[in-house]
């Protein structure tokens, strides 16, 4: 069963789609040719919703170093590549993409769980011979917690206090 919310979603990404077609000229040349649409969810790494019932702070912050550790054994340069040659492979029109992230420690991708998603796939897809660019963005979420103690990249014993910045968007590429 869809729910509201699913429907609404994937009206949005139709409309989205159907306005790019009419304003960015992606018809094809050939009148007999189809546009093709590939549309894939990145995925972050983890669940992280329920972070935001918490009952605590200190219940959030496990929860934080347990997300954050699961993002980054979850491979996103492995995944990156995947992703980047199934798209080179299938050559679609549009790319419509769900939950990339721009995941920043003090202002800085340092790598894993700290990434920026779409650079990551956008220069995969370049170094694979095919070139796409964003056509059009929706930013989902755009959270900042300031002097949160994690442990440091790679897990070490003792935490530090930084700020940690996340960011989901929904790109089209084309």
């Amino acid at each position: 069963m869809k729910t509201s919310k699913s429907i609404s979603k994937g009206y949005s990404v139709g409309i989205i789609i159907q306005v790019l077609i009419l304003f960015f000229g992606l018809v094809p040349s050939d009148a007999a040719e189809k546009v093709t649409v590939m549309t894939r969810n990145m995925y972050l790494g983890a669940e992280i919703q329920s972070l935001g019932f918490a009952a605590s702070y200190e219940e959030f912050l496990v929860g934080a170093a347990e997300a954050l550790t699961q993002i980054a054994n979850n491979n996103i340069e492995e995944r990156v590549v995947s992703l980047a040659s199934e798209i080179v492979e299938r050559n679609p029109h549009l790319v419509g993409l769900q939950e990339v992230y721009n995941f920043t420690i003090d202002g800085s991708n340092i790598g894993p769980p700290f990434c920026d998603y779409l650079s990551k796939l956008l220069e995969e897809i370049n170094e694979q011979g095919a070139s796409y660019c964003v056509a059009a963005v929706v930013e989902n979420m755009d959270l900042t917690i300031s002097n949160m103690p994690i442990p440091t990249y790679p897990v070490e014993p003792e935490a530090k206090s930084v700020g940690v910045e996340l960011t989901a968007l929904s790109p089209t590429l084309r």
